[in-house]
C-alpha cells in the first residue's frame, strides 16, 4: 500500500507537471493569438479607413473576442485541472505521512520486541548454565 501511494503520488506529480506544461503552452497560444489579434486589428483599422466599412472592423473584433474567449477558457480548464491535481497531491502526501508514521511506530515496536526476546534468551541461557552448574 505504501508503494502504491508513492507510485500514485509520482503519477500525480507527472500529471501536475503535464498540466503546468499545458498551461504554459496555452499561455503561449494566448500570446500568439493576442499578437495576431493586434496585427489583425491594425489591418482592419486600415481597411476600414480605406473602404469606410465599419461592419468589416466589427466582424474582425467579434472574431478576435471569440478566439480570446476560447483561449482563456482553455487556460481556465488547465488551471482548474492543476488545482485538482495539487489537492490530490496534498491528500496523498498526508496519507503518505500517516503511513510513514505508522511504519516508524511498527519499527520501534519490533525493535522493542527484539530486545525483549534477546533479554529472555540471555536469561534462559543463564538459567540453563546455572542448572548445568548445579547438576
Amino acid at each position: 500500500e505504501f508503494h502504491a501511494v508513492v507510485q500514485h503520488k509520482h503519477e500525480l506529480l507527472q500529471e501536475l507537471s503535464q498540466a503546468r506544461h499545458q498551461i504554459g503552452q496555452k499561455e503561449e497560444e494566448i500570446q500568439s493569438v493576442r499578437t495576431r489579434l493586434e496585427k489583425d486589428t491594425d489591418r482592419a483599422v486600415d481597411q476600414a479607413k480605406k473602404e469606410e466599412k465599419e461592419s468589416y472592423l466589427q466582424s474582425i473584433v467579434s472574431k478576435q473576442a471569440h478566439m480570446l474567449q476560447e483561449a482563456n477558457r482553455k487556460v481556465d480548464d488547465a488551471q482548474e485541472k492543476a488545482k485538482r491535481l495539487q489537492a490530490e497531491k496534498q491528500h496523498l502526501q498526508t496519507q503518505l505521512d500517516q503511513q510513514m508514521h505508522i511504519h516508524e511506530r511498527q519499527e520501534e515496536a519490533l525493535k522493542t520486541q527484539e530486545q525483549t526476546s534477546q533479554q529472555r534468551i540471555s536469561t534462559l541461557e543463564s538459567n540453563v548454565h546455572r542448572v548445568e552448574q548445579e547438576a
